[in-house]
This record gives C-alpha cells, sequence and structure tokens, in this order.
C-alpha cells in the first residue's frame, strides 16, 4: 500500500496477494492459486492498513491543532440586493435614539422603532418623554419626512400616552406594476380580480388553459399560486395542480398559455409536481464575453492541514449566470454533488472551463489525477496538486481501477481511525479524477469486433459506477469528459450516476431522446434544459448549459489561467486587461501551493508491450491486466518540497524521457510515403 501525497516518496513494498492465472495476451496460462497465499495477503492488508490509520490520526491531530488557523474565506464579489422596504426602515432606525432622533423634531429622550408592514409598508413606533402632546410631536415627524423626502406618512391613533405610530402602505414600486405591464391576465391573477358572478378570474385563465380538473362530483378543482415572484426576465407563478392533473399534461398547456397570458416567449417548467410559469416580459440580459477568476474568491490553504481541513468545502468554479437581473457566480461543490460529465463538440470551450477548475482546485489544496489520451492537452506543464496523469488508453484504465483502490483503501482507513483511534473525519484531501475523452474510449470499446474489447467495456462501466456510488464519502470525485452524450460513449448507469452535468456549447438534437439534453438531464429538467439550450448560439465558445441546484441555469464560463499559458506570452497580447490581471494572481498563488508526490505507472518487466493490456482479466480470468501495473513516485520530498527524482522520469508522460511501453506496429507490411520502398 502506498500514500503519495506526502507520507511516502518511495515506491511501496509488495503486498502478497494470491497467484492468478497470469499469461502474455496470446497464452494462457496454468498456474494454480494456493489458498495459503490468500490469508498472507489477508493479513498483510489488514496490518498495512493499520500503519496508515496510525498514521492518519497523527494528521488528525496537526489538522485539529491547525484548526485555530484557518485560511481566509473566499470574498464574494456580488452584492445582495437590498429592498426598497428595509431601505427605509435602516435609515429611519438610524435616527433610532438621541441625539440622533431630535433632528427629527422630536424631544430629547425620545426613541422609535421601524419594522415591516406587511409586504410593502413601513410601521414607524414612536416613544416620547412622559409630559409630551403627541399631536404636535406626531406632526413634527410627519412633515420633517416629507421635507427629507421620505415619503407621506398617515399619522395614527396614538397607541397610549407616550406612543403613537406613524404608517407608509406602500414602499418603492407597487408590486402590481409588472403584472400590470404583463398584461390582464397577469394583473387579474397577481390583484385577485373577480368575475361579474364573484369568482377568481384566475380560475377562467386556468380552465381556458387546461389546468383545472372537473370531478366525479361535477365540481372543478383549479390550480393554487403558491408563489408569485418577479424574475430576472419578469413575473413568474408557481402552481400547486389540483390532484389528478400530472405534472406531464401541465406542461403541454405551454402554448395555450402563452396565448392566454400574450407573452410568447412564455416558459413553463416543472419543479418537483408543481408548475412553474415565466412569463418572460423581459428580454435576456446578455452575459459577459469573457469572465476573470482571481484567487481571492477561492479557498487558500496556507499548509497540508488547511487543505485538509476546508476540504468538503471546496469548489469548482464554472462561471457567472444572470439571475434578478445580476450576475451570479456559480459553483460546484463536490462534497455535495461528487461526480460529473462534461460534454462538448471541440471548439466548443470545454477544455477551457476544465483547465481552469483544476487550477481553481489545486490553488485551494485539492489533488487531481488526470487520464488525457490526447498526451497532455488538459495539463500541458507541471501543475502543482496534479499527482498524476496517464496519456495512453491502458494507463487510463489502470488509472480508474487506482481511483477505485484508493476510495476502497480510504474506506477501510476510515473504519480503522474510528474503531482504534476515535476519529470519523479522515484526514486526507480530495482527489478529483478526470478522464478526457472517455466517450471516445466507450464508443471505440462498444463498436469493437473483439469479444475482448466488450468485456474491457462492461469492465470500465463497473468500475466507474461502483466510484461514482461510494467515491464521495471519502473523497473520490470523477470526472468524465466526452464529446457527444450518446449511448454509445456514456452508457446509461453513468449517466444516471452522475450528480452534476455540464454541457459546453449548444446542446445537440437528436430523435428519441437521443440529444444531449435528452441523454443528461433528468426528465423533470429536459423541457426547460431544450428552451436555455437553445438561447446558446451555434459556434459559441465559454457558453455552458448545466444543473444548479435543481434547475437548469446557462453560464458564462470562467477564462481562468492555466499553467503552460502564461500572460506574457505574445499570443495574448489582446487579451483582455482584466483576464491578464487575473491570470498573473492565480499564477502567483498556484506558486504558494503545497503540491502532492506525483506517481506513474511501472510495467513488469517480461511485458514491454503493457499498452494492450485492459481492465478485463478474459472470460475466464486467463488475461494479464492493468492490475499488473505498480505505482511508481516520480517524486522525493527534500525540505518539505517534492522534487523530482531523475531516473524515474522514464515514467512520467509529460516528460521528454517518457517510455510509454512498446505498442507492436507490423512496419514489415507498412509502407510509409515519407521514406523510400
Amino acid at each position: 500500500m502506498s500514500d503519495f501525497f506526502g507520507l511516502d516518496t518511495e515506491p511501496p513494498a509488495h503486498t502478497p496477494r494470491p497467484k492468478q492465472k497470469a499469461s502474455k495476451p496470446s497464452a494462457p496460462a496454468v498456474a494454480q492459486a494456493d489458498p495459503r497465499d490468500a490469508t498472507d495477503a489477508a493479513a498483510a492488508q489488514d496490518a498495512a492498513i493499520t500503519a496508515y490509520a496510525a498514521k492518519l490520526a497523527t494528521v488528525a491531530r496537526e489538522v485539529e491543532a491547525a484548526g485555530r488557523a484557518q485560511p481566509p474565506d473566499p470574498e464574494v464579489t456580488e452584492t445582495a440586493q437590498v429592498s426598497a422596504q428595509q431601505n427605509v426602515i435602516d435609515r429611519w432606525n438610524r435616527y433610532a435614539c438621541s441625539p440622533a432622533i431630535e433632528k427629527l423634531g422630536l424631544p430629547a429622550g425620545s426613541y422609535l422603532q421601524a419594522e415591516a408592514h406587511g409586504n410593502t409598508g413601513v410601521m414607524v413606533r414612536i416613544h416620547v418623554p412622559a409630559g409630551t402632546v403627541l399631536l404636535p410631536a406626531a406632526t413634527a415627524v410627519r412633515d420633517t419626512a416629507l421635507a427629507w423626502e421620505w415619503g407621506a406618512y398617515q399619522r395614527l391613533t396614538p397607541v397610549s400616552t407616550q406612543d403613537f405610530a406613524l404608517l407608509r402602505e406602500l414602499v418603492g414600486e407597487d408590486p402590481a406594476t409588472p403584472w400590470r405591464a404583463a398584461g390582464k391576465a397577469a394583473a387579474a391573477i397577481f390583484t385577485g380580480e373577480k368575475t361579474p358572478r364573484g369568482n377568481p378570474a384566475s380560475q377562467v385563465i386556468w380552465a381556458r388553459a387546461g389546468l383545472s380538473l372537473t370531478r366525479s362530483d361535477k365540481s372543478v378543482a383549479y390550480p393554487s399560486v403558491l408563489e408569485n415572484v418577479v424574475g430576472e426576465r419578469g413575473p413568474e407563478l408557481l402552481l400547486k395542480l389540483p390532484g389528478g392533473l400530472a405534472i406531464d399534461s401541465a406542461l403541454k398547456t405551454r402554448g395555450t398559455l402563452a396565448s392566454l397570458f400574450r407573452c410568447p416567449d412564455l416558459a413553463v417548467q416543472a419543479e418537483g409536481t408543481h408548475l412553474r410559469i415565466c412569463l418572460n416580459t423581459k428580454p435576456a440580459t446578455a452575459l459577459p464575453q469573457t469572465v476573470p477568476l482571481y484567487p481571492n474568491t477561492l479557498w487558500r490553504p496556507a499548509n497540508p492541514q488547511q487543505a485538509i481541513a476546508i476540504g468538503k468545502r471546496m469548489t469548482l468554479p464554472v462561471g457567472v449566470t444572470m439571475q434578478g437581473g445580476k450576475l451570479r457566480r456559480i459553483e460546484i461543490e463536490p462534497a455535495l454533488v461528487p461526480h460529473g460529465i462534461l460534454v462538448g463538440a471541440p471548439g466548443s470551450g470545454k477544455s477551457r472551463w476544465a483547465r481552469s477548475a483544476f487550477s481553481a482546485w489545486a490553488v485551494q489544496g485539492g489533488l487531481l489525477a488526470i487520464g488525457d489520451p490526447k498526451g497532455g492537452e488538459l495539463v500541458e506543464s507541471y501543475l502543482p496538486g496534479c499527482v498524476h496523469v496517464s496519456t495512453s488508453r491502458a494507463s487510463i484504465y489502470r488509472l480508474l481501477l487506482w481511483a477505485q483502490t484508493e476510495m476502497k483503501m480510504r474506506l477501510a482507513v476510515q473504519s480503522k481511525l474510528k474503531s482504534k483511534h476515535g476519529i470519523s473525519d479522515l484526514p486526507v484531501r480530495p482527489i478529483l479524477v478526470v478522464i478526457d475523452e472517455f466517450g471516445q474510449l466507450m464508443t471505440e470499446l462498444e463498436q469493437s469486433t473483439e469479444p475482448a474489447a466488450k468485456l474491457a467495456r462492461a469492465e470500465v462501466e463497473r468500475v466507474v459506477t461502483n466510484t461514482m456510488q461510494v467515491g464521495r464519502s471519502v473523497g473520490i470525485h470523477l470526472l468524465l469528459i466526452t464529446q457527444n452524450a450518446l449511448a454509445s460513449s456514456l452508457p446509461g448507469g453513468i449517466a444516471q450516476a452522475a450528480s452534476f452535468r455540464v454541457n459546453a456549447g449548444r446542446p445537440t438534437e437528436g430523435a428519441s431522446g437521443s440529444g444531449t439534453v435528452g441523454r443528461l438531464f433528468p426528465a423533470a429538467m429536459r423541457d426547460r434544459a431544450a428552451e436555455l439550450g437553445a438561447t446558446i448560439p451555434t459556434g459559441s465558445r465559454g457558453m455552458l448549459l448545466l444543473d444548479h441546484e435543481g434547475q437548469p441555469v446557462v453560464a458564462r464560463s470562467f477564462y481562468g489561467y492555466t499553467p503552460g499559458e502564461e500572460p506574457e506570452a505574445a499570443k495574448f497580447a489582446d487579451l483582455d486587461p482584466e483576464i491578464r490581471d487575473s491570470w498573473f494572481a492565480m499564477r502567483d498563488q498556484l506558486e504558494l501551493v503545497q503540491p502532492g508526490i506525483r506517481f506513474g505507472w511501472r510495467a513488469p518487466d517480461d511485458l514491454p508491450e503493457w499498452q494492450t493490456l485492459s481492465l478485463s482479466a478474459g472470460p475466464k480470468g486467463e488475461w494479464r491486466t492493468v492490475a499488473e501495473l505498480e505505482p511508481v513516485a516520480l517524486d522525493r520530498m527534500e525540505l518539505g518540497r517534492p522534487v523530482s527524482i531523475p531516473e524515474h522520469a522514464k515514467y512520467d508522460p509529460l516528460s521528454d524521457q517518457y517510455d510509454g511501453g512498446f505498442d507492436a506496429l507490423d512496419l514489415g507490411r507498412h509502407a510509409s510515403p515519407d521514406l523510400d520502398l
């Protein structure tokens, strides 16, 4: 067993394990397993996990001791919108006591308290000293408020000989104004207008729309309004449907509702069994073209102990969306939504967002392990916190197996920590395991005519699904990146196990639910997701459609810094000045990150063609698999910092000395146009 995240710095000793049938891929072996080896392996594994638990118990005490020095909270750039009602209340309360209250024309010793009156009004309760004549005092305050343009207040009947109150029924805009502006139907529903017969006018609207339900006793049930709000694009209604009316049927009334409300852009969406109607009377506000990502909006631990302490609060920043007329920052919290799928065609901006998110994850002290079959596109150069990069199919298989084993090891250690040391929280840093071109990998296996490929595909799906189901509890998170969401690229079990979904660019369409929205989003979100996806221009970069807090949203992704793209480079001369400033700031912050010990894979000496291995051991367990690839440290610790081990550079895919194994090419029967035959 090994831990390459700052604890052990050399390759681990072998742990005895049962002998397996082993062979090169072309010839089966005949070796038989010895039951005594299984007993030895179990005992050795238990001893190793017990020792690791003891080591982590020490780490837990260090984390607890460091708890008094937490990293600064991320800065929130958005400002909360204060209502007009609250502004008026705060203004009055600044004059609550002497001597400020005397400026209102009240005698010394008076005091007041302003409070909300309903949803739109303000009540000001005033107490004056004994002997004060109330009428002149009330008149003086009312006149002062009018002169200061605080609005007109009604004098109320005195509450007692020393108390009276002023009331302003409406503060700010009349809440009915946007509903009246939306049309007669919207205004009638908001104001509770009655028909000449005395029935609510809303019942006529719901009946015409097909949202009412006639019962067996001839009585009619109508929707009830649970919420009426003014959103970023105008008034919205949340309806509780009458019992027996299915939400799927209610969603089909969009066209009729748009006609009744005379709002052509009206949208409907399901919220559980309720129906939200968005009148969309205002045009959608455009998102910015580029969004900078600054380190001060992230957690910035000063040491590994702080990184462990804030591990469950780390985020993957996504970008910004428009909400309530204001830009709102969107983040993914892996501790809550642990595993995700990122879909997008080349040029959609998916790699830019992913790399920006990786830098942010590293700044917060999170660890990364990346499978990138394109040979370093996601990580062009060394990124602190990125402890592993795999660049071939076999090594990516091994990475998936490693993630599952790391998950199981953490679960076992967690149990030991609790039983032997009384520690419930596992003191380790979260790991984000990223597999790029996952869909292409699965499609190639699906379309292959080789039986071995079918078995390998099933094994990949099993390992990924298992890790998604259990990994969150011990800080193992998966992000699968694919160019499309077809069933051949993204098996249904994996799609359903994912916790968050991000589509870069305009979603692709397809028949019978084969489009991106149909494959990624839950049924209750699909209609709304499709409507939002249609607003993303074809060919746009950096626009994301994702599910966030139970609803689909469109966001502009962060344009963050990643190592290898330096702001001083000539090709970035035209970069937006604010983006460039954020890149410098992120680069400076990354230099302060405590990196982990990196590791690569080492193949057995008798298997130079290890690139042909897969996760599957064959129908009878007779094939050699990627499980034979052993982890080997690429760094050693010196003075508390990792330093590369030169002789291990051949195991590092980002090194010029990398030895990727022997991929047998039939060059003896090959002709190249660049060579003489």
